[in-house]
């Protein structure tokens, strides 16, 4: 038996609101705010965000168990039909975005263009060329000892000649 979830008329209301529904077999596609990753709907209640299509899913069905999520079969992140919804663990949803060639791989970035880099090409060459002991090297940089190791072995910063 499905308990049902509480939702106040406002969130109700709200839900409908944003939602476009369309026929049964097509995506309903959320026109709210969307969360910044991955572009999911989202409608804050009280200072809570709540994910539309998990919404959508307690409204139509009740309580999400607390070891399942709500996984797109439509693989569109702003549908809230619930017939193109299903729940499922973190190892179905990443199945499915296997079978449907959705994974995410971030693209490699090298060097400076690597937004977590602290030390730039000149100091790649600086740190190569110097005499000075690693410690010093690392106090003078900001960066560990270790990095300072890897960059002079050339493990790091490969692509510096």
């Amino acid at each position: 038996m499905t308990t049902k979830v509480f939702h106040s008329d406002s969130v109700r209301e709200r839900f409908w609101r944003y939602t476009y529904r369309r026929q049964d077999h097509q995506c309903w596609p959320w026109t709210g705010s969307l969360m910044v990753r991955g572009g999911y709907g989202q409608l804050n209640d009280k200072g809570r965000l709540l994910k539309a299509h998990r919404l959508s899913w307690e409204l139509h069905f009740g309580v999400i168990p607390d070891d399942l999520l709500i996984r797109h079969m439509c693989h569109n992140p702003k549908c809230c039909n619930p017939s193109h919804l299903l729940p499922g663990t973190i190892k179905d949803n990443h199945l499915d975005m296997q079978k449907a060639n959705r994974m995410y791989v971030p693209e490699a970035r090298p060097g400076e263009r690597n937004c977590q880099a602290i030390l730039t090409e000149d100091d790649v060459r600086f740190i190569r060329q110097s005499d000075m002991r690693g410690v010093d090297l690392a106090k003078r940089f900001n960066v560990t000892k270790s990095l300072i190791s890897r960059v002079r072995l050339g493990k790091a910063w490969k692509h510096i000649l």
